[in-house]
């Protein structure tokens, strides 16, 4: 595509179409962002014997995706065969910012108010996110997916 910026043409370069595009195979839901070592682990060695890729979600998520069906599949199996990771394969997804545990600008502790959300709700569908800030700044950015 051609653009004029009145001195001279120039050519806008094109984004090369992705040929072989990645499946979704699981999303892993951290609560208030966190996981364990034995769950880093377990998540590093999935990736590391399947070829995996990863990438983090703006929702306290982790993605996993695998080149093709069968593989997507394989994911899921060894995701459901690993007891460190069953808390976070269908837990509802719950953002909060740290509130009074570090932050300065904290009205109260959002991540116990999480919690407490999260225990009450139990397992909901993931594509359900509630977002707790601790204070006016919305740093859970609640106001953005309102």
């Amino acid at each position: 595509m051609k653009h004029s910026s009145g001195a001279s043409d120039f050519e806008t370069p094109r984004t090369p179409l992705v040929e072989n595009p990645l499946i979704p195979a699981a999303r892993l839901q951290l609560p208030n962002g966190c996981i364990t070592a034995r769950q880093a682990i377990a998540v590093g060695d999935i990736i590391s014997h399947s070829g995996a890729s990863l990438r983090l979600d703006n929702r306290h998520g982790l993605h996993l995706f695998a080149d093709d069906e069968a593989a997507a599949a394989a994911l899921r199996a060894r995701i459901a065969d690993d007891e460190s990771l069953a808390p976070l394969s269908d837990a509802p997804a719950i953002v909060a910012c740290p509130g009074v545990r570090w932050c300065r600008r904290g009205l109260c502790d959002a991540f116990a108010l999480a919690d407490a959300v999260r225990l009450k709700l139990g397992l909901t569908p993931a594509s359900k996110c509630v977002h707790i800030s601790g204070c006016p700044n919305d740093c859970a950015q609640a106001a953005a997916v309102s």
